[in-house]
């Protein structure tokens, strides 16, 4: 990285899991190397199974939503609105609602969703709230602005499976925290750092693995419009471009026997290493330092 000065280039916190960003200018850390306030809120229904983007879309339901108000980690009240719903009606509005909470651990049904999903559904959170994808990597996911550069120049044309893609939906299908910028930064980058420390306002993340995204990055995060023919061609072209053979020998994904497709990954998953300091907020442009773990 000599010569090359890393910068954050932006921040995203999901507060509900699977479902839309908030765009922050700082965060805190929390002490288990997550955002405070990152996917302390989801979707659950009657039986406890998270509904998520993947579960929406195994029972052919899309449900988009986007946070309208500031979202503060101890809230008691959440406002969401539903952008665009998807349903077996096609006269149902999307739903407006808003559900306050009692103290401790929080379950409250949204009853217009029972409509949706034929089934009731809550919004649930609870004292210790963080729910991570991947939990032996509760820290915050990265990619770089050049990964999604590279992927509006291939499925942003006309010809292209997504013809139109923007650098907002490439970022929003891939669900980044922290978006990494550099003038000198090649696509798909971050995957050479699996195993390195990433340095940022003093607190050091190890990155884990290259992130593996499940089918719902074939949905459009603002329209709902679900191809999943796009799954395919997103795995297929990471392998064919040999992005993945950025990554360290060990960490390397490679297609399964006789299959094609499965390079979907984007973006690399971390943990902290060592401990906190003692003012740990990361803030938009600090500089970003890649370095080996010492011995």
């Amino acid at each position: 990285m000599v010569g090359n000065i890393l910068r954050v280039e932006g921040l995203r916190s999901y507060p509900i899991k699977s479902m839309g960003a908030l765009e922050l200018n700082k965060t805190e850390i929390r002490l288990d190397g997550g955002f405070v306030g990152d996917r302390a809120f989801w979707f659950e229904f009657e039986d406890r199974q998270v509904l998520n983007g993947k579960q929406a879309i195994k029972v052919g339901h899309r449900a988009l939503f986007q946070l309208i108000c500031d979202f503060d980690h101890g809230a008691k009240k959440v406002c969401f609105s539903g952008r665009k719903v998807t349903s077996h009606d096609p006269e149902y509005s999307s739903p407006n609602t808003s559900v306050k909470y009692p103290k401790g651990t929080a379950r409250a049904l949204i009853p217009e969703f029972k409509r949706i999903f034929g089934q009731e559904v809550f919004l649930c959170t609870d004292k210790d709230a963080y729910r991570p994808d991947d939990t032996s990597a509760p820290g915050p996911t990265i990619m770089t602005v050049a990964t999604a550069n590279a992927m509006v120049d291939r499925f942003g044309s006309k010809d292209a499976k997504v013809p139109g893609m923007s650098l907002d939906e490439a970022i929003a299908r891939m669900r980044p925290n922290i978006l990494v910028d550099g003038a000198k930064l090649r696509p798909f980058e971050e995957f050479s750092w699996v195993g390195k420390l990433i340095t940022i306002n003093g607190v050091r993340f190890e990155a884990t693995n290259i992130n593996g995204r499940c089918p719902v990055i074939g949905a459009n995060p603002f329209t709902g419009e679900y191809d999943p023919g796009f799954l395919k061609a997103f795995g297929v072209w990471v392998l064919e471009q040999g992005f993945i053979n950025l990554a360290p020998e060990g960490h390397r994904r490679q297609p399964e026997d006789g299959k094609k497709g499965v390079g979907t990954f984007c973006a690399v998953n971390t943990r902290l290493h060592g401990e906190l300091p003692l003012i740990h907020i990361i803030v938009v442009n600090s500089e970003v330092i890649i370095s080996e773990i010492p011995g």
